[in-house]
């Protein structure tokens, strides 16, 4: 028979309840490393998300910092947007230029005078056969095809066999000129590139194709140039009609020949201003998230009074990223010597709970009297806390103090789980 066993009572002790008992000591001893891991696992989550609201406030003032122009935003007008349109960035310079535009860049693009009933059409009929060839660009820039026509080569065939060879540098098509009902089908080749350049189109046939070709006259429209007759500059040549490199600052977007045509840049209070309030704004809700997560909270129960902490309530890292911030915002100035010293000139000032108001009537009238100044002040601030060495990167690069402070966590979990 199997032996029958009776807790407690042979011997009159409760081994269960012994064994119970050390197991839940055992337990107990246990919760503490347990509660911190969870901590460290919540701080460090903390942490990841601070670090997101720091990039997106770096993100907000990227646009007002020295290299990408400064703060203050441009807009520009044309005087006649229909045939050049214009657009500003805030490295522009208010100004008024005058030019007209003699000629449009333009790619080139051709066409054989035959004509087929069908694109499977033979190409030569005759079956001469022979060689059809493109050269694009002029000098250096020049790039060389040709194709061999066989005599069952067809005017499909043709075409495909061209855009194998010429991806990228110009395009083949078959295209009906006639009507559904009485088709009559044209091989045409257009450039990619514009411009003299690069898009100059140069066409040959040769052999039997040269001597007798269902392929017909070549009829070629030549790739050109842009050209600007700019008052004070004089011409300009250009190989495309979008223009960024003669007025600073400023694209222009050429639509066709036009006589005189004005444009000016002027500062655009209303998206600076919008720009402005939104940094104000997403600093402000990374002082609240921050708030947020640092309370410590008083917990009263009979064994005594504790502190629950929030989950950045024992770091000190994002309360050392806010004060770097706070520091910069107080202590950056203008070196205009204009009227606009400090942020607080431009309705940047701290409030009782430590967030920032925004007051978009005072910086509109600061923009107004001193715009300078409000270019050194913010262009100032944003290279100190955005820059590539600012302070938001020393917290969020590689290997910054946010990082840091999450691997210690997990180094800390690690040793706790052992």
């Amino acid at each position: 028979m199997p032996a029958i066993s009776f807790s407690g009572i042979a011997s009159g002790i409760d081994a269960d309840a012994i064994i119970k008992a050390t197991q839940d000591a055992r337990r107990s001893a246990y919760i503490p490393l347990e509660n911190q891991v969870s901590f460290n696992e919540e701080e460090s989550t903390s942490l990841q998300e601070f670090n997101s609201k720091l990039l997106s406030l770096s993100d907000s003032l990227k646009d007002f910092m020295t290299l990408t122009g400064g703060a203050v935003e441009r807009k520009a007008s044309s005087s006649n947007p229909d045939a050049v349109a214009v657009t500003a960035s805030s490295a522009a310079i208010a100004s008024t230029h005058s030019f007209t535009v003699e000629q449009v860049a333009k790619s080139a693009f051709m066409s054989f005078a035959g004509r087929f009933s069908t694109p499977d059409a033979l190409v030569d009929s005759t079956g001469a056969g022979g060689t059809v060839s493109f050269t694009f660009g002029q000098g250096d820039e020049q790039k060389a095809f040709s194709v061999e026509v066989g005599s069952g080569t067809t005017l499909a065939d043709l075409a495909l066999a061209l855009n194998d060879q010429g991806a990228g540098v110009f395009n083949a098509a078959v295209i009906n000129v006639g009507t559904a009902v009485a088709p009559s089908y044209a091989l045409t080749v257009s450039g990619v590139q514009m411009g003299s350049g690069k898009g100059e189109m140069a066409v040959a046939l040769s052999g039997g194709l040269a001597a007798a070709s269902s392929l017909g006259a070549i009829n070629l429209e030549q790739a050109s140039d842009a050209v600007l007759n700019v008052t004070g500059l004089g011409q300009i040549t250009r190989s495309s009609n979008t223009i960024s490199d003669v007025i600073p600052g400023v694209t222009l977007s050429l639509k066709g020949p036009t006589g005189l045509v004005t444009t000016s840049v002027t500062s655009d209070t209303d998206a600076t201003t919008t720009k402005v309030e939104e940094f104000v704004t997403k600093l402000n809700e990374l002082i609240a998230f921050a708030a947020e997560k640092n309370v410590v909270e008083r917990v009263e129960t009979e064994r005594g009074v504790t502190n629950k902490y929030s989950s950045l309530a024992k770091t000190n890292v994002d309360n050392q990223a806010l004060s770097a911030i706070r520091e910069a915002i107080s202590s950056v100035k203008s070196s205009s010597g204009g009227s606009a010293q400090i942020l607080a000139d431009l309705g940047i000032t701290i409030q009782r709970d430590g967030s920032y108001k925004f007051d978009k009537a005072t910086f509109k009238e600061s923009l107004a009297s001193d715009e300078a100044g409000v270019q050194s002040l913010l262009q100032s601030f944003a290279d100190k806390v955005s820059g590539s060495q600012g302070i938001i990167a020393d917290y969020t690069k590689y290997q910054g103090q946010i990082e840091r402070a999450v691997k210690s966590n997990e180094t800390e979990n690690q040793s706790a789980s052992d």
